[in-house]
């Protein structure tokens, strides 16, 4: 209901307000949590890792830094050049750090075990790959007819995102399915040829709001295999002492992946916008898919080939 209600805001309070909103409702379940979550017992304490929070988070910050502004600054002008060189020797210096201390922020050792491997990688790629079309999407239908958009409200905007969360729902008894005749190993693959197929539909069929609805579902279900399938490939590849690390770090992809998702979409569209125009012409909605179709074939080939499942040694004192 996110979607449609912040179209709503946007349109009646603005921006800013639907910001505000969210803000408040993020605050309300962060108090409900601290309520009547039970505080866990009966378990060491270990320090948190804040440098590595820390440095984990100034690459990252750089890299979208380069890429958003990358355009503007030019892409081999020293303020962006010095950003990508940042990012790339404050990561290695967060990974050098993983690795030697006590109570890291996540055990990079288990990169090694190539089902969390896959997950990892293909959730951060499906994440640039739904932002990428969501954004696109919302952006093309608000845009005037005369560019190539659809003229429509926010409102309008926000609620055809709802089919992308009917198929995320429908996804769980999909997944299900699947699991009777598909071997395991395929399941995120066929995910990535799906969302192919989403991207394809929004290209050809991006002026038609039947033809939206139904790319907007097909993703829904895609997506929602992905992210119902990944978690599991942690759980049964980890020993029960860093599962949590394992999930979390997996949620830090997800979202990484959602602020590249959403810097790509801005430089495809801007470079495909006319000199004094506030909007791009129609081809940038159609090289933004044929992004998304690459995007998605990298993650059908990647979950293939790393997907390879084997079976976790229990951590001692663990029940097989």
């Amino acid at each position: 209901m996110g979607y449609p209600l912040t179209g709503v805001l946007a349109q009646g309070a603005g921006i800013s307000g639907a910001y505000w909103f969210g803000a408040a409702v993020t605050m309300a379940a962060l108090l409900t949590a601290l309520a009547v979550v039970p505080a866990p017992r009966n378990r060491p304490v270990s320090a948190i890792d804040v440098p590595g929070a820390v440095l984990f988070a100034l690459p990252v910050t750089a890299l979208i830094l380069a890429t958003s502004e990358g355009g503007n600054w030019g892409w081999t002008s020293p303020a962006t050049l010095t950003a990508g060189c940042t990012a790339l020797l404050v990561g290695a210096a967060w990974a050098w750090y993983e690795t030697r201390t006590e109570h890291p922020l996540v055990d990079l050792r288990q990169l090694r075990i190539r089902p969390v491997l896959s997950a990892h990688v293909t959730v951060l790629l499906a994440g640039i790959g739904m932002y990428l079309l969501l954004s696109v999407s919302t952006r093309m239908i608000q845009a005037p007819s005369t560019t190539g958009g659809l003229d429509k409200s926010a409102v309008v905007a926000g609620l055809l995102m709802l089919p992308q969360a009917l198929g995320s729902l429908a996804a769980g008894w999909i997944t299900r399915r699947l699991g009777m005749w598909l071997p395991a190993r395929w399941t995120l693959p066929l995910a990535g040829v799906v969302m192919m197929s989403a991207m394809a539909l929004f290209a050809l069929w991006r002026h038609s709001l039947p033809g939206l609805v139904a790319a907007m579902l097909l993703a829904g279900i895609g997506i929602g295999i992905i992210f119902s399938t990944a978690p599991g490939l942690i759980v049964e590849n980890t020993s029960s002492d860093q599962r949590g690390s394992a999930l979390g770090f997996n949620q830090v992809f997800r979202y990484v992946g959602y602020g590249f998702g959403s810097v790509l979409t801005a430089v495809v569209l801007e470079s495909r916008t006319p000199h004094g125009s506030p909007y791009p012409d129609d081809s940038g909605y159609v090289v933004a898919a044929l992004a998304g179709v690459v995007i998605w074939l990298l993650v059908a080939v990647v979950s293939g080939v790393t997907g390879l499942r084997r079976p976790v040694q229990a951590s001692p004192g663990e029940k097989t």
